[in-house]
């Protein structure tokens, strides 16, 4: 693997991993965000 290829590698991988943990913490913040009754996937509210 040349310097070059493995420069753009490191940075690509790099690049993925801060869109993949903005867009997590974009969407848990949203789903946080809502009241517990109107979250999806929950059964704390329900008996």
């Amino acid at each position: 693997m040349t310097k070059t290829f493995h420069k753009l590698y490191i940075a690509s991988l790099t690049l993925f991993v801060l869109f993949v943990g903005t867009y997590l913490t974009y969407t848990g913040i949203a789903y946080y965000s809502t009241g517990l009754e109107e979250r999806f996937f929950t059964t704390a509210m329900r008996t």
